[in-house]
């Protein structure tokens, strides 16, 4: 057994809890390729999801801050395009197998660990993300989002009251706030699970939630606002008023590219809401057949978030008001079931909507005027910033 899998694998605490840098500082290049070598068959083979998650963990760290530093290892060199492609992909069980058998037939390089690394980390996280979605999907109520494979099987729908049109274009607006969390202590954001299975004291949080004010503008009020509606459009139009940014997401390939602008999180929140289900995924399908059964033919939705007071303010992850019930969506025409307090106390102000286009059309117009401003003063800013070069 490889040294560092006899860690890994240790009962004792003063085995198990020894440092990869005070093993990997002694250590030479041969000797650590055995050692990942030796990891890589233990994380294939391993039924334990944290002996496996660490062993990925391990290689990661050796790839990326020990093995590239060892003399006997070649600078530079050249990462294979397929591994690179599978990275971007999140196929990162691929990536590895390409950038193994490159390593394999040249030797032992920086531009390959630097690539291993990068492998190991994503597959790392992504481990731990798939117990989490057998966790959620474990839930019956949750279950239906996993087996959705094509439009067709779509069983949503926006509340009818949000799909009737004030005036040509113009549909009620949907207002959600919620208080943004600060963490008082924390154990590493997307640590805290993989901690909890070895260290259970160290993935104790404490969080509060907060409402926000400045001086003299009225009591705290909660500060991260979402708004929704249909649109007479066939995409999912994503914005973030804060970020001055916007999208109109076409296709599920762009819904599922969370680096491809800066609307990774509002995406996420439409996914993780099951608006678009997280199955879909690499479907060949159009996203207009999906926006179409939930929001009507031709039709799309658009989604904007935004924070009072946003300095200082991190507003996302669970902070995103996104839930269904929350968004007006629901399962078929009828009464909604999963219906709670928030979405009632949301309905009123739809209805209001109704009955007040011209209070409609104010609301739309200072929100887009704001948004204007915004992306004005980013642009100018940004062309300031490329002047001074």
């Amino acid at each position: 057994m490889s040294e560092l899998t006899r860690i890994i694998q240790s009962q004792d605490p003063e085995i198990r809890n020894r440092s990869l840098e005070g093993f990997c500082r002694s250590a030479g290049a041969r000797e650590l390729l055995d050692e990942c070598n030796a990891l890589d068959r233990f994380r294939r083979v391993s039924d334990n999801l944290y002996e496996r998650v660490r062993a990925q963990f391990f290689l990661y760290a050796i790839h990326r801050f020990h093995l590239p530093y060892k003399k006997g290892v070649r600078n530079g060199g050249l990462i294979p395009y397929a591994a690179s492609a599978g990275l971007l992909k999140r196929r990162f069980d691929e990536a590895i197998e390409i950038l193994l058998a490159a390593q394999s037939a040249e030797g032992c390089g920086a531009a390959l660990s630097s690539g291993l690394a990068a492998a190991y980390y994503g597959l790392g996280f992504q481990t731990l993300a798939d117990q989490v979605r057998r966790s959620v999907r474990s839930v019956r109520g949750n279950q239906w989002m996993s087996r959705i494979g094509h439009p067709s099987d779509y069983p949503l729908t926006i509340r009818r009251e949000m799909r009737l049109q004030q005036r040509p274009g113009l549909y009620p607006i949907l207002r959600e706030t919620t208080p943004v969390r600060m963490d008082l202590s924390h154990s590493g954001w997307s640590d805290i699970f993989f901690l909890g299975m070895d260290y259970p004291e160290g993935a104790r949080v404490l969080n509060v939630s907060i409402d926000l004010a400045l001086r003299g503008t009225g009591g705290p009020q909660p500060p991260v606002e979402a708004y929704f509606r249909v649109i007479d459009e066939p995409v999912a139009r994503l914005t973030s008023v804060d970020l001055g940014a916007t999208a109109d997401v076409a296709s599920f390939a762009e819904m599922f590219d969370f680096a491809r602008d800066y609307l990774g999180l509002l995406k996420a929140a439409v996914i993780a809401s099951g608006i678009v289900p997280q199955a879909m995924e690499g479907s060949p399908e159009p996203l207009a057949d999906l926006l179409s059964r939930l929001a009507g033919p031709g039709r799309g939705i658009d989604r904007e978030q935004g924070a009072r007071h946003s300095q200082g303010v991190a507003a996302g992850g669970f902070d995103e008001p996104a839930g269904l019930p929350d968004l007006g969506v629901h399962a078929g025409d009828g009464p909604d079931p999963r219906a709670d307090g928030n979405a009632r106390r949301e309905r009123p102000q739809a209805d209001r909507g109704a009955g007040d286009s011209g209070g409609v059309d104010r609301r739309i117009g200072r929100r887009l005027a704001g948004f204007r401003r915004r992306l004005a003063g980013h642009e100018t800013d940004r062309g300031r910033a490329g002047g001074h070069g």
